[in-house]
């Protein structure tokens, strides 16, 4: 009788682990499908966030300009969000922000013949990425290929960068930046960066000097 009821009991033992490796099976197989659904739906849902227009347009000049598309990408981003027509209370205009003075100084600088000098024609997105990426190189040079300290003079100005790193020989960290919106400015645009190099393939073909010491 004890031996009976004792084959009962492993009978039903063996049931419930065939029972449990089955359910197990079968979780793990979904999981994996709900795993890769949401790893082909991720990249959807954070292109909504890091959306790219123009990305012919910053291919060639970022190209030209030596820059890292994926940054030009996100100076654009956060400078008007892909908006062309964005106005600052400044004056600054276009997708990059550009000041009228400055854009037509770096046109002047690139011997580049503009039809007429109007603020209207800067809402032009060819125009304002090439003029724009122009200034950004510019100030990449001038900086010593800094990329922190050419962005914080993007945002703020060189004059208020160069005040900045006065009497100091290290560079400019975005933890020091004493101004809250250069600093966001500059985070923004570097994470920004990341981001796109890693959503659009097409904007990470070549690494520039720009994406080397952004990290700092």
């Amino acid at each position: 009788m004890a031996s009976k009821a004792q084959n009962i009991r492993c009978r039903g033992k063996r049931r419930f682990w065939r029972r449990f490796c089955c359910f197990s099976l079968v979780f793990l197989f979904l999981l994996t499908i709900i795993a890769a659904a949401a790893m082909a739906i991720f990249p959807s849902i954070e292109r909504y966030f890091y959306p790219l227009r123009y990305d012919n347009t910053i291919k060639i000049a970022a190209e030209r300009n030596g820059l890292s598309p994926a940054l030009v990408a996100g100076i654009i981003l956060t400078e008007s969000g892909f908006n062309p027509q964005a106005r600052s209370e400044v004056g600054a205009i276009g997708l990059m922000q550009l000041m009228p003075e400055t854009a037509w100084w770096i046109a002047d600088l690139d011997s580049l013949s503009i039809p007429e000098h109007t603020e209207t024609i800067l809402e032009d997105p060819d125009l304002n990425i090439y003029l724009g990426s122009g200034y950004f190189s510019w100030l990449l040079k001038r900086f010593q290929n800094r990329p922190i300290e050419a962005l914080a003079a993007y945002n703020a100005g060189q004059n208020e960068v160069d005040a900045w790193l006065k009497g100091k020989s290290a560079a400019l960290q975005i933890e020091s930046i004493p101004v809250p919106e250069t600093r966001h400015f500059v985070r923004k645009v570097l994470h920004s960066r990341r981001k796109y190099a890693e959503l659009y393939p097409q904007l990470a073909e070549q690494a520039y000097a720009a994406d080397s010491t952004d990290s700092r």
